[in-house]
């Protein structure tokens, strides 16, 4: 049977609150912290093959208490909090799919930079992103250990004795749970100087 051409061509998603963003050209006034914490509270990470529902909202929090129990300041957390908030419009791109697919990596940039502006976050915060990214090891650790058949142990790529801090057993939250932690954590953490 020969497939079907579809005709319409769009560049823009629509986000819960009825937003549109366009995904070549994202904007700042295009997002709201309400459709990141939405779309993250209702995607599973590792690509739905964990052993039951875990959230990237959950995930995020996760890297956010884990920066807070190491010490480090509101802006680090918060930028914890907010490091897969563009999966919130491009979905969960699974690790290695996105390094076969660069073109991702650049898409998933200019959404990330876009959510980054709309807050005010942008520039002088990048340096926090190694501690963002170790922090992120610790969880994917205790996750990988708590969610997956192999425990991390067969993931060649990982190094288990990077993660640093225990991680203490998963919630694994209901949708609506994680949507409100991720955004009672934000609340916490938006700085007042940020408009």
């Amino acid at each position: 049977m020969k497939r079907k051409e579809c005709s319409m061509k769009t560049s823009w998603i629509e986000t819960a609150s009825g937003f549109r963003l366009d995904l070549p050209n994202p904007r700042a006034e295009q997002i709201k912290i309400t459709d990141i914490a939405w779309a993250l509270s209702m995607k599973c990470h590792f690509g739905g093959a964990a052993k039951q529902f875990f959230s990237i909202a959950e995930h995020s929090v996760g890297v956010a208490d884990v920066l807070n129990d190491l010490g480090f300041d509101r802006l680090t957390q918060l930028r914890g909090l907010l490091h897969d908030a563009a999966e919130a419009y491009l979905g969960d791109c699974i690790t290695p799919l996105k390094e076969i697919l660069p073109e991702y990596g650049v898409i998933e940039e200019q959404v990330q930079s876009a959510i980054l502006e709309s807050l005010g976050l942008c520039g002088a915060d990048r340096d926090r992103d190694s501690l963002v990214k170790t922090a992120d090891l610790a969880m994917l650790a205790a996750e990988g250990d708590q969610l997956m058949p192999s425990k991390v142990v067969q993931w060649a790529d990982f190094h288990p004795g990077q993660c640093f801090v225990q991680v203490g057993p998963l919630a694994c939250l209901k949708p609506f749970d994680a949507y409100t932690l991720f955004l009672t954590r934000f609340a916490s953490l938006w700085p007042e100087s940020v408009k």
